[in-house]
């Protein structure tokens, strides 16, 4: 008889340790990711007709710096990148009418801010991403009528984050371009760029 209220006790005890364990913990916050600093390479390729014809169709690099941090939660990061996009020269017939041959050759450099949206809810893994950007393009060519100009485009694209260092993105970029060959001319810029990124 003396045993009883020890069983019943370690019992009790038992019960209370059971209930415990089956108390669900409360999940911790979310912890977002800090700025962290990181550049990236890759190719560009010309996807409208103007820059596919002044840079007749020739692959061109694209090298920058970037800066991510997260915003709300793990999954919605804001980036801020600088992208400077340089293509081969390339012999083409003049856009100004005189039917002459020159070397042109195309430069872009874009200040932007893009969003990530990661769907597994992480910072890594298959991401969307789109935003936008202050675009300069510059256009030199043997013949002296080299020019810049200053447009506001868009981005779209995709990618995928293998860890917190190493990334590859694939995104199009649009903008306006206007050229002083004839009056008021207005081309439409655009290109595709497949990219690695590398994050500190």
């Amino acid at each position: 008889m003396a045993r009883t209220p020890i069983i019943l006790t370690v019992l009790a005890l038992a019960g209370l340790s059971l209930a415990a364990q089956a108390k669900p913990k409360p999940k911790a916050a979310p912890v977002l990711e800090d700025f962290r600093f990181g550049v990236q390479v890759g190719l560009a390729s010309g996807t409208t007709d103007s820059v596919k014809y002044l840079t007749d169709k020739k692959q061109g690099y694209v090298v920058g710096v970037q800066g991510t941090w997260a915003v709300l939660s793990p999954s919605h990061l804001l980036r801020a990148r600088l992208d400077l996009t340089n293509f081969p020269s390339a012999t083409v017939t003049s856009l100004n009418g005189t039917g002459r041959r020159e070397d042109n050759t195309i430069k872009a450099m874009a200040l932007g801010l893009d969003y990530l949206f990661f769907p597994r809810g992480l910072p890594e893994g298959f991401y969307l991403t789109g935003g936008g950007a202050l675009t300069q393009w510059k256009q030199d060519n043997n013949s002296g009528d080299s020019q810049t100009h200053n447009a506001v485009g868009v981005a779209l694209g995709l990618g995928w984050q293998f860890n917190r260092t190493f990334g590859l993105e694939m995104r199009t970029n649009w903008a306006r371009w206007q050229t002083n060959f004839r009056p008021g001319t207005i081309h439409n810029a655009g290109t595709a760029n497949l990219e690695a990124s590398f994050r500190f």
